[in-house]
């Protein structure tokens, strides 16, 4: 069971990266915003077992090394954050395929399945015309990211997974668009507390989905 104390502890992490945002940057800042994804990593790793214990660490440690690129000045730190994240996504979609469908929503959600393509190929229209030299990978990870989304509508997860994949389709296509369309006011809040929003329910997500049922 996820432990309401990890809630607790991440939701003051959380803040406290969110504080401190005013004060970019600053020394081992990419530590600060790491931390709340670390304690799920460590809750993923210490309570879970099998591939289950395997997945979403690794999915959540790609996170952290994405999120530790995207925190430091160097001339490749964006294409290495992506790769991580793209890494990362790869681990949940693929962990979210070996799960069983939940018996009580077996039939696929196609309204939502279509909702989830439509928003990337609106998503792909605005961004990718700015991305220059990244378009490539940009759009790799825009594929990616969003097949992890509809893996999950389409296994039929129980709706705290649904509302993190969400969240992180949403804080994904914020980040591009502030980075290559154009910068907007509290960006930087928006994006994270979406991320973190989203790294939070897909972990809490899996520890309520009844994991006896994926064996």
């Amino acid at each position: 069971m996820f432990d309401k104390k990890v809630t607790y502890l991440y939701l003051f992490t959380a803040i406290i990266y969110l504080a401190s945002l005013p004060f970019t940057t600053y020394p081992f800042q990419f530590s600060v915003k790491a931390l709340p994804i670390f304690l799920l990593f460590l809750t993923c790793f210490s309570q879970l077992e099998g591939r289950h214990k395997i997945f979403m660490s690794l999915a959540l440690l790609f996170s952290m090394t994405g999120d530790i690129f995207l925190s430091i000045s160097s001339p490749m730190s964006f294409q290495y954050g992506l790769g991580a994240f793209l890494i990362a996504h790869l681990c949940y979609g693929i962990y979210f395929l070996t799960l069983k469908s939940n018996t009580n929503n077996r039939q696929p959600q196609y309204i939502e399945l279509v909702a989830i393509l439509g928003f990337a190929g609106v998503a792909a229209y605005i961004i990718l015309p700015h991305t220059s030299s990244l378009m490539v990978p940009v759009a790799t990870y825009l594929v990616v990211i969003s097949v992890m989304a509809m893996i999950a509508f389409y296994k039929g997860l129980n709706n705290q997974v649904k509302l993190g994949v969400c969240f992180f389709l949403v804080s994904d296509t914020l980040l591009a668009t502030n980075l290559f369309v154009t910068p907007f006011s509290g960006a930087s809040y928006l994006v994270m507390v979406t991320y973190y929003l989203a790294q939070y329910y897909i972990t809490r997500g899996i520890f309520a989905q009844s994991l006896h049922k994926a064996a």
